[in-house]
């Protein structure tokens, strides 16, 4: 946050981009350039970061719902946090399902996902695309 990789990454963010680049991806026409995420990409972290915040709140209603009754009480009670804090799992491991789905499809990928980046940076004047997956590592 303090060095400004989020923003910069991850926003700005619209529902007309986000749109775009679904209905493009959906045509398998979507542009991938190496180290750029398109509003889709943005859009999944953006709802994984929500569902981690989720979790924690949701969890300590759980944990302490006798302290923590009006967290309960804004959750639909016990029965509703518990109910919330599984659908925020569930998201969180599908999150993780479609990355292992991407590392086994692509196995180059996962030193991107671990470092944030390829190993051997694109030149700047060309930008790597999707299609230089394979030739990157």
């Amino acid at each position: 946050m303090a060095s400004g990789h989020f923003r910069r990454d991850f926003l700005p963010l619209s529902p007309r981009a986000f749109l775009r680049d679904f209905l493009a991806a959906l045509r398998f026409r979507l542009e991938h350039r190496l180290g750029e995420y398109n509003a889709v990409q943005k859009t999944f972290y953006w709802g994984v970061l929500t569902a981690i915040v989720v979790m924690l709140v949701s969890g300590v209603a759980i944990w302490k719902p006798v302290q923590t009754y009006p967290l309960e009480a804004l959750l639909g009670g016990f029965q509703g946090a518990r109910f919330v804090h599984f659908l925020g799992m569930a998201g969180i491991v599908a999150f993780l399902a479609v990355h292992l789905a991407l590392v086994a499809l692509v196995p180059s990928t996962l030193i991107a996902m671990v470092v944030g980046r390829f190993g051997a940076a694109a030149p700047a004047d060309k930008p790597a695309v999707a299609s230089d997956v394979g030739e990157i590592g």
